[in-house]
């Protein structure tokens, strides 16, 4: 008889978390009868796929057969277009959960990073529509676990799979590089889990365009894309774009969709980021940068490196360099960072100001 393991009080905290937003996503994912935001692109190519027709190539498009397989399923309305974001941003809760505990050995932290991570505006909202962004974020967790686990080969596959969803996934491989140089990884373990990373992303890349009939080269294709998304114009007319260093303090909400239900209320989905979160996050990314100068802690050392190069190193230069728009919703993958620094933070305070009292200031910030 396999014996019978009683699960601790933080892992049925998570998995009721977990539920919780699973309930609470179904039943608002079919209300939106119209396409809420970019649903305006993606789900119709994701009908063009189903249909066997060309679609055009914007981004990498691994996100759109997700989306394309939840219509193939609940059919062509709100439930098909979104079900794959809500089951992909629900399931990114508890793989933060996994990663967080298995970096710091600290389930608390853990606990309390994945719930803010949970509550965090955005990331509900983004979990809510058929947009690519959920995607590349959920499997860029589930490879940082997998580094943390020790298996750096198929941490990289992930990565592959994050950037095949948003080329913007790039930045979670970058992540797993600048780790392992200051580990002093060998030179050919780093350039064969670089090879992985490179062929995984363009074979499946090749693969989807020999089934759209275009026989082209799939490195030069995911270049030129690369080169039109970073240096692509700003769209006339468009009021919506912000800058990376307003989006910490000075949000500029996007209104993804707002429509008259009825007399009493309306729908309002919002691109807009929980400031009880957003507003720590500068002296958080302070605190785990002393803490690991001071103490030389690695899971403070790769939230650091995890918060700089998804949102410092990509956005900064872009937005100083090229007159592309950019739009608050590039935060997502920065977020979990942020609540994992928070967390890591409070930690370090509970150290000093007792357990007890901890938890009453951690309770009353939740």
């Amino acid at each position: 008889m396999i014996p019978y393991c009683r699960p601790d009080r933080y892992t049925l905290a998570i998995l009721g978390l977990i539920g919780m937003m699973l309930v609470l996503h179904f039943a608002i994912v079919d209300i939106p009868r119209a396409y809420v935001f970019d649903e305006f692109y993606y789900v119709p190519q994701a009908l063009a796929f189903l249909s066997g027709s060309r679609i055009p190539l914007w981004h990498p498009p691994l996100g759109l057969l997700l989306i394309a397989f939840g219509i193939a399923v609940f059919g062509d309305r709100g439930l098909g277009w979104r079900f794959s974001s809500v089951v992909f941003g629900v399931l990114s809760i508890g793989v933060l959960y996994l990663l967080v505990n298995a970096c710091t050995r600290d389930k608390r932290v853990a606990l309390f990073s994945s719930t803010l991570y949970a509550f965090d505006s955005l990331i509900f909202v983004q979990s809510s529509i058929a947009m690519l962004d959920i995607f590349f974020v959920c499997f860029m967790l589930v490879g940082f676990l997998l580094y943390w686990r020790n298996n750096r080969m198929l941490a990289s596959i992930m990565m592959a799979l994050s950037t095949l969803c948003k080329l913007i996934g790039v930045m979670g491989f970058g992540v797993l590089v600048v780790m392992m140089l200051i580990e002093h990884e060998e030179p050919r373990a780093l350039l064969k889990r670089a090879a992985v990373y490179v062929l995984s992303v363009a074979l499946v890349f090749w693969g989807f365009l020999l089934v759209q009939g275009l026989l082209v080269d799939p490195f030069s294709t995911l270049i030129e894309m690369a080169w039109k998304n970073v240096f692509s114009g700003p769209v006339e007319g468009w009021t919506l774009s912000s800058q990376p260093w307003d989006w910490l303090v000075n949000q500029k909400p996007i209104p993804y969709y707002v429509a008259k239900a009825s007399d009493v209320y309306e729908i309002r989905y919002r691109g807009l980021g929980n400031s009880m979160i957003w507003l720590l996050t500068v002296p958080a990314i302070i605190g785990v940068a002393y803490d690991y100068l001071r103490h030389g802690k690695k899971p403070s050392l790769f939230v650091l490196v995890w918060f700089v190069m998804v949102y410092l190193v990509p956005w900064y230069p872009i937005a100083l360099l090229s007159p592309r728009s950019l739009y608050l919703f590039y935060f997502l993958p920065a977020v979990g960072a942020v609540t994992t620094s928070i967390s890591i933070g409070v930690a370090s305070i509970s150290e000093l100001l007792g357990e007890r009292l901890s938890k009453t200031i951690m309770s009353i910030y939740l």
